[in-house]
Order: structure tokens, then C-alpha cells, then sequence
């Protein structure tokens, strides 16, 4: 199991300042010498990686300490070339390597690096969302989007936002395959594909969660929203982990929800480089209320308009983004689960309740019961989250289902004393509960 490695991509700038006698200020020397990139890489046996460097009047480039079995070139003074050694596993070790200057003054920087074999997420079917075990080194086939028979040609891979930070570190590629890093922590992360260009090409949700949705199953259903780190409501913390991800209707992005439960204020998240970056709203129109800007723009959420009946999709209604009898090409769920059709709800009512409202309901399904978390939504016509922190009310819930209607899509509603099926608009992002495939 992978060692925790308390730090992932910080900056690793070294420079030094060298005065020659007692020079006036615009006759100082500066020279640099730093590593370009994480602190770890994490490799897969016998693998090649290329690391750059940043130099300035470096003359002269050294290794000073390599691991044994592993193999370091300096190439044309450009890059480091590192092979890894053929095995499937070894300890964190340090690589370090020296600038030196024309006067002999030297910077030094290390890279610490693991061999560590990806298990392949991918052998249990392709999806857009893969369930990630914390502490590992997993993989999935980045060239390959469920429900196409076109092969992504892709030309590298990218952390777009993990929550909390650092749940997945050290994205890279190798042979087709994009492999990554999980800590001990609980969370959810999005990694992209781009092309030469840098367009992203597809992007997975990676939920990273000692969770096994087999295990159970309640009435065809996970027992718990897509995302969620618990399943559980009995505390304001719990009910926040139960809330789980939101999605508008018929994409399969996720977005993230408030930083604690009944706050507006967005989870924070978190790039490559621990940078925050967070959830963009863009108003939908004719060049950005399409699948393919939705594809390469996973961050953004599309609010609807009037004109196309508070929908993202701009153009003509797409009912098969989703689909209540097969998964479709944008299903969110992991491999063998699709989005719940509105039937998988059918036994759920007021009379199927358990309880008080406790910050959303428990409900008996079948002969076990289910907590529905009160987690609001994204509105449809702002983004923002809402009906989370309502003054003199308690949060409001929502689930999709992936049943289309004539203009909207139907959704699990409930409140403090209401609990059925209804209709919202479809560019609202809500929880998800997916259903086993048959």
C-alpha cells in the first residue's frame, strides 16, 4: 500500500543569489537550478518518465543520488529521463540532482519517487465514474468511453479538481492507461484527457471510498447518493457526507455541494498544483448549451433560460442523455449501475417513512431502510446552491430519477412533511441515487 506522501505537487523553485566582490545591484549573478513538477511520481515497472528542469546560468547538470535499480540520464541538458526498476513494488526513495554555475555554485533539487503497479479499474466494465479504494495506486483505459466505439487519442491526462485536496495526486499516463494516487481521506475527484492541442476529450469522476455498492442493495438502489462518503443523516456531518454530488439532467460531470451541511458557500477544490479552482455558471445559448461544450468544459454549469424551458441543452431536447431502460453514453454511474428510473422510486411515499425529518427522511424499502439526505440543489437559473439554507425552514431534497418528461425530468422531492415524485427543469443539479443493472 502506498506510503501517505504529505505534500503533492508544490513547488519545488530553488534559487540562489551570489554576489561577485561588491558589485553595484545590476552587476548581481542569479542562478537556478529546479525540478519541474510534483515531488513524487509514482511509476509503473520497468516505466520511463521524463522530468524537466528549470535552469538559469547552469553550466553543468549532475545526479548526486539515484536509488538502486534505477536508471537517471541527463539528456542534452533538457530533461531527465528515469526508468524505473522491473518490480512491482518499492519504498518511497529520493532522487536528487545539482546545477552548478560557470562560477561553481551549485542548487539542488530531489524527486521522490515509487515503483507501485496500478490496479486497473477498468477490467470491471468502462464508465464515467470509477470507485477508487483510499491508499492506492489504481488505473483505468483512458482511451475508452462506455457506449462508444471510438478510441480517445489522447496525449496526456490532468487533474482537473479533487475534494478535499490531495484524496488523488500524481495522474500519469502510460500505454493508454491513466493511472493515479489516493490518500487515506474519503473524497471526489475529476480527471480529464486532452489532446495535442490541450481540448479535454472526456473526463471520469474518480470517488474515492472504501465503499462496496454490492454489499447493499437496497431495493435495486446503492444506499447512498452518487459520491457520498456516508449513508447516514444522524448528524449535521453525516448528513453533509450523505448529500453526495449534483448533476443536471443528463450529463455526467458531477458538481461539488457547500462546504458544510446547509452552506451556500461551495466546497472547496483543489488542481494538480493544491491551487483552488472552483464551479464556473455560464448562462446557456447556442454556442455553449451543447453535449460537446459540456465534454470539454466538465467545471461549468449551464443555467437555463426561458426559451429552451430552464434546460442546459440549448438546442433541440435531448430525452436520451439519460435513459430509464438502458445506460446511456452520459450515465454517471459506475460500471454495472445507471441513474434510477423515475419507476425505481415507486414505492416511496409518506407512508413509507420512518421516523422524524432528520435532515432529510428515512424510508423503508423493502425490509431495509434508506436515508434520502435533505441536500437542496444547484439552482436552474443561477448555479448557486439553494434550498439548503432556507431562513425559518429546514433543507429541502431533491434525487433525479432518468425519466424525461415533455419539458422536464422527474425527481424524488421531499420536504419536512412531503415525499413523492414530481417534475423540475433539467438544468438543476441534484443528487443521484443509481440503480443495478439487471
Amino acid at each position: 500500500m502506498l506510503k501517505k506522501v504529505t505534500k503533492i505537487a508544490m513547488s519545488l523553485a530553488l534559487s540562489a543569489l551570489m554576489l561577485v566582490g561588491c558589485k553595484a545591484d545590476d552587476d548581481i549573478i542569479i542562478t537556478s537550478f529546479s525540478l519541474d513538477g510534483a515531488e513524487y511520481v509514482c511509476f509503473e515497472p520497468t516505466q520511463t518518465i521524463k522530468v524537466g528542469y528549470n535552469k538559469q546560468r547552469i553550466s553543468k547538470i549532475e545526479v548526486t543520488q539515484s536509488p538502486e535499480g534505477w536508471t537517471v540520464t541527463n539528456r542534452d541538458n533538457k530533461y531527465l529521463e528515469i526508468t524505473a526498476p522491473n518490480t512491482t513494488h518499492t519504498d518511497i526513495e529520493t532522487i536528487e540532482v545539482k546545477g552548478i554555475s560557470p562560477e561553481g555554485n551549485s542548487n539542488s533539487d530531489k524527486l521522490k519517487v515509487q515503483v507501485l503497479a496500478a490496479d486497473n479499474l477498468s477490467t470491471k466494465g468502462v464508465a464515467n465514474c470509477y470507485i477508487a479504494p483510499t491508499e492506492g495506486r489504481l488505473a483505468f483505459d483512458g482511451t475508452a468511453v462506455a457506449g462508444s466505439n471510438k478510441a480517445l487519442d489522447f496525449t496526456s491526462a490532468e487533474l482537473l479538481w479533487c475534494a478535499p485536496e490531495g484524496c488523488v495526486y500524481s495522474v500519469q499516463v502510460l500505454n493508454g492507461k491513466v493511472s493515479f494516487s489516493t490518500s487515506a481521506t474519503s473524497g471526489n475527484a475529476v480527471i480529464a484527457v486532452r489532446d495535442a492541442k490541450k481540448n479535454i476529450l472526456w473526463s471520469w469522476h474518480i470517488w474515492v471510498a472504501d465503499y462496496n455498492p454490492e454489499e447493499n442493495i437496497i431495493d435495486g438502489m446503492m444506499s447512498r447518493n452518487l459520491g457520498a462518503s456516508d449513508q447516514v443523516g444522524d448528524t449535521e456531518s453525516s448528513a453533509w457526507a450523505a448529500s453526495g454530488l449534483y448533476y443536471q439532467w443528463g450529463r455526467k460531470d458531477p458538481f461539488v455541494g457547500g462546504k458544510s451541511y446547509m452552506s451556500t458557500v461551495n466546497q472547496n477544490m483543489y488542481n494538480a498544483d493544491g491551487e483552488w479552482v472552483g464551479v464556473k455558471y455560464l448562462k446557456t445559448g447556442k454556442t455553449y448549451g451543447t453535449v460537446d461544450y459540456a465534454i470539454k468544459n466538465p467545471l461549468t454549469l449551464l443555467y437555463g433560460i426561458e426559451s429552451t424551458d430552464y434546460d442546459w441543452h440549448f438546442a433541440k431536447r435531448d430525452n436520451t442523455l439519460w435513459s430509464a431502460t438502458t445506460k446511456s453514453m452520459y450515465d454517471p454511474c459506475p460500471a454495472g449501475w445507471r441513474v434510477a428510473a423515475e419507476s425505481a422510486f415507486a414505492g416511496i411515499s409518506m407512508e413509507s417513512v420512518e421516523g422524524e425529518y432528520l435532515r432529510g427522511w428515512e424510508v423503508r424499502m423493502a425490509d431495509t431502510v434508506s436515508y434520502f439526505a435533505a441536500a437542496g440543489r444547484r439552482s436552474f437559473v443561477s448555479g448557486e446552491l439553494t434550498n439548503v439554507d432556507v431562513t425559518g425552514y429546514l433543507p429541502v431534497g431533491f434525487v433525479w430519477s432518468a425519466s424525461a418528461k415533455a419539458t422536464k425530468a422527474a425527481a424524488l422531492e421531499f420536504t419536512p412533511t412531503t415525499l413523492a415524485m414530481g417534475e423540475i427543469y433539467r438544468a438543476n443539479a441534484c443528487p443521484v441515487r443509481c440503480c443495478k443493472i439487471q
